[in-house]
């Protein structure tokens, strides 16, 4: 999707399990033959039928109850526009679904939408070193693998392919299934002794975050969005003064959400660089 968050909201919306039903918010009436919103896999009816004669494993079903359904028309727009036709109010992505009412005519025209269900978590992910930096350090211990060819694992939140079950999706997606390839070997007995207790629980030090309200936490990753939005802006700023404005509003944002509680190691890394692009800018 183009737009970044504002095209994954209006793609996936959100899926979430409460209480073991599954809920989906999103824009309709058009919904993808399948998408994923975090671990969640979600297809059409349509696609569903054709999954369960496809003969591939590891996976049952769950209908989804579509418990808000806002109607926009973003097939019209034009795809490859910088950015959406229409902004929602507040100018928070999620706000194209936050900011409307749930109509309820739209609901019973949109296809019913199944969670595909993957209760399969016993296949391991070894990493060749303790604290990976990409994807390329990770990969499957293949002596864990259970067989099914849809799965997850865990020790990293992704869905997991096999090749067979690739191709089917490609076949049958209508181009809506995109995949990365992910590492897998045959796991040697310390690998998989070091994959087992990296997933073991560890005794936690007490949180010194913990009396952070809902309200801190909401504006701190808001302010954490804000500086990355500031920064795609910078990249695509036609002027120097352009540039300066918007990086010195990144730096703005990361120093607001800071004053809430410490930035993560890699936030903290891209505002000490910013701050020094700001300062060589000025020389």
């Amino acid at each position: 999707m183009p737009w970044g968050d504002y095209g994954d909201i209006l793609l996936a919306g959100y899926a979430y399990m409460d209480e073991g039903t599954l809920y989906v918010e999103r824009v309709g009436n058009f919904v993808p033959p399948v998408y994923s919103c975090f671990k969640l896999l979600l297809i059409t009816d349509k696609m569903k039928q054709l999954l369960e004669s496809s003969g591939l494993t590891g996976f049952s079903f769950t209908k989804a109850v579509i418990k808000k359904a806002v109607n926009i028309d973003w097939l019209s727009w034009d795809l490859t526009a910088i950015e959406p036709k229409v902004y929602p109010r507040g100018g928070e992505p999620e706000n194209y679904i936050e900011c409307y009412k749930h109509n309820p005519e739209l609901a019973e025209i949109m296809p019913d939408i199944w969670g595909v269900i993957l209760n399969d978590e016993d296949t391991l992910v070894g990493r060749m070193r303790e604290n990976v930096e990409s994807l390329d350090e990770l990969y499957l211990i293949e002596n864990s693998w259970t067989g099914n060819d849809i799965f997850l694992s865990k020790g990293a939140g992704y869905i997991f392919f096999t090749e067979r079950a690739k191709q089917w999706f490609e076949n049958h997606s209508e181009g809506y299934a995109t995949f990365e390839e992910f590492n897998s070997r045959i796991g040697r007995e310390e690998e998989v002794a070091k994959a087992i207790e990296y997933i073991t629980p560890k005794v936690r030090k007490p949180d010194p975050y913990a009396d952070l309200t809902t309200q801190n936490w909401k504006d701190f990753q808001k302010f954490q969005r804000q500086a990355y939005q500031f920064m795609e802006k910078q990249k695509s700023s036609k002027t120097e003064k352009s540039k300066a404005l918007n990086r010195q509003k990144a730096i703005g944002a990361f120093k607001q959400a800071e004053n809430i509680r410490p930035l993560p190691k890699k936030e903290r890394q891209i505002l000490d660089n910013l701050i020094k692009d700001d300062e060589l800018s000025r020389i």
